[in-house]
């Protein structure tokens, strides 16, 4: 290893001493060359050291890039000095005699510098192993399960092996609070409010789905009892209607089979907002017309200033 580790750290030193002895215009390529060079020795070399330290590995999505980079470096770093052999050569060689022999190896590196590069990022996907979320990454002849992490890092330590099969691709589940935000994002999105991350998700249901993506989605948002930030977008703004709800929407609620509406008594002083969606509907905030069409497509909406509770309902149908 320390033998390797030198002689990859040559072409970057070669690389900085061109860019410390550049000058104008060209000053720019041979940093860039440099970068090229040094930058993947940095995230993979020191990179890959750190993350050891604490048990964790790139995966193949960081590396194969971070070779790719290295080999194009090497590439350009042979191509320039290439040219400055031969423009500094004192035997006047000619362009045409030199040309083929310097195409030829740097295709040849090339092509060992990619089958190289392949073979240290290795491939690999997210599956199941033993009941747990993992990285399988391919070798030479099998496949290596290591704990899954992230999309840039895995473990570090082997948790088995498998040959001769491919192991089944698995979208590892999203978390409990990145499903969270992502609801409070879609509320924000949908009432054009600024929902802040305290507001705890209660409860999100989303049933959209099949080709034409129908389905009932329900959100529902507890704030503390100090926040009123949700509470003063609401009162300045001109879509909102102090409660109770109209009986005909309530009537259009119940069309929703994961909606439950509480009473009036139960809502207390609060707002609702209502907008149809529908392709024919003329006025977004006119309910009226929504029960005389063969399909539903609106939202709806409340506040409830004593339970501090927004609620967010979406039907499609």
């Amino acid at each position: 290893m320390p033998v390797f580790l030198c002689i990859i750290s040559v072409p970057p030193f070669i690389a900085l001493l061109i860019a410390l002895k550049t000058s104008g215009k060209k000053r720019i390529l041979a940093w860039s060359i440099f970068a090229l060079l040094a930058l993947p020795l940095v995230v993979g070399g020191a990179g890959g050291l750190l993350l050891s330290a604490y048990g964790l590995a790139w995966r193949s999505c960081v590396k194969l890039p971070v070779g790719f980079a290295y080999v194009a470096g090497l590439l350009a770093l042979l191509v320039w000095r290439g040219i400055e052999e031969w423009q500094t050569a004192a035997q006047g060689i000619g362009l045409i005699e030199i040309l083929p022999g310097v195409g030829f190896l740097v295709v040849t590196l090339g092509w060992l510098g990619m089958f190289f590069a392949l073979a240290w990022a290795g491939g690999d996907l997210v599956t199941e192993y033993n009941g747990q979320t993992a990285v399988a990454e391919q070798t030479w002849m099998d496949w290596d399960y290591y704990a899954y992490h992230g999309e840039l890092v895995r473990g570090n330590e082997v948790l088995g092996y498998s040959y001769n099969r491919v192991p089944e691709a698995k979208e590892p589940e999203p978390a409990e609070e990145q499903l969270d935000a992502k609801a409070r994002k879609k509320v924000s999105r949908e009432l054009g409010l600024d929902v802040p991350d305290s507001g705890e998700v209660q409860r999100r249901d989303d049933t959209h789905g099949g080709f034409h993506n129908d389905g009932e989605t329900y959100i529902q948002i507890r704030f503390n009892e100090d926040d009123r930030t949700v509470l003063e977008q609401i009162e300045a703004s001109a879509e909102w209607t102090a409660l109770p709800l109209p009986a005909e929407l309530r009537t259009l609620a119940g069309y929703m089979n994961e909606v439950w509406l509480p009473t009036d008594e139960e809502l207390g002083e609060g707002y609702y907002w209502f907008r149809d969606r529908h392709s024919e509907a003329e006025d977004r905030s006119d309910y009226s017309a929504v029960r005389g069409r063969y399909s539903y497509n609106f939202s709806l909406a409340f506040y409830s200033i004593g339970e501090k509770t927004l609620c967010f309902c979406m039907l499609d149908t």
